[in-house]
């Protein structure tokens, strides 16, 4: 049960910090290449750091981590 909700909260962050990223990038670095990490989500914790998103950037990195180890858990 655990599992459980750690999986949805740290997806839900996930995404949460991946909209937020989209929407500091459609800001700072025009809104090309913010649809462009909205489709390819990778570029989007890459860009961030790039253009001074630091912060949205470690919490998306972070989430997504927790999210894999909370994805590992779950099958074991």
């Amino acid at each position: 049960m655990l599992v459980m909700i750690l999986l949805v909260a740290s997806f839900a962050l996930v995404a949460t910090a991946h909209v937020a990223l989209v929407l500091g990038l459609a800001v700072r670095a025009g809104v090309w290449r913010a649809l462009a990490a909205l489709v390819a989500v990778p570029l989007a914790p890459l860009w961030g750091q790039k253009y001074g998103l630091f912060v949205r950037t470690w919490i998306w990195l972070g989430a997504l981590v927790l999210y894999g180890g909370a994805l590992l858990a779950s099958l074991g």
